[in-house]
């Protein structure tokens, strides 16, 4: 797959987990998984790469490793298998912070769990750039990239939950196709917007 500026995107390798790890927390620093540390993020970027329902692309150039774009066919059978396969390391790596983290951590954990009927089980779950790559289209080119890897998969719909005051990324959905179809607080306080595509 071939995006703007030759670069192109592949699917992730367990190897590349450190470089979209370290996106994904210069990001989505924001976000909630980035608190439970570097340890616990690449971990879970290792485990999409690996769990036959995920999938993780990155977009190349010359310099390495531009952006990715995680996806997966079904969000709550991805935390199962992360849970399982690597909920003990990832226990003791974040335990130093979950005094903290712990509220997060149940509130991410019900959200994945949520059986919502009207939506669907596919999800595009985390999206960086690097800051010195923004402005070519990347971020269109892996969104666009996961649509046509759910196609492949045999999948027809998926949606994205985004921060409902994150101006950026809902325009980058919507200009890809995803369509608003309401709100939900994930964390407590916090309100995110779900958009389905298409």
């Amino acid at each position: 797959m071939t995006g703007p500026a030759a670069v192109t995107l592949r699917i992730a390798r367990p190897a590349d987990a450190s470089a979209t790890a370290a996106l994904h927390a210069a990001g989505i620093a924001e976000g909630f998984l980035p608190k439970l540390g570097p340890r616990v993020l690449r971990l879970l970027h290792k485990r999409m790469t690996l769990d036959r329902s995920s999938f993780v692309l990155v977009a190349m150039s010359g310099r390495g490793i531009d952006g990715f774009v995680a996806g997966t066919t079904d969000v709550k059978m991805l935390y199962k298998s992360f849970l399982r396969r690597d909920g003990i390391v990832a226990a003791v790596l974040a335990a130093p912070r979950a005094p903290k983290l712990w509220r997060g951590a149940l509130e991410t954990l019900r959200y994945s769990g949520r059986a919502d009927a009207k939506l669907p089980r596919a999800e595009l779950l985390a999206i960086a750039v690097d800051g010195g790559a923004r402005g070519r289209g990347l971020g269109r080119a892996l969104t666009r990239g996961l649509q046509d890897e759910l196609t492949r998969r045999g999948v027809t719909e998926a949606k994205v939950v985004v921060g409902a005051d994150n101006a950026a990324a809902l325009a980058l959905y919507r200009s890809t196709g995803f369509r608003s179809v309401g709100v939900v607080d994930v964390h407590r306080g916090r309100r995110s917007e779900v958009l389905v595509w298409p």
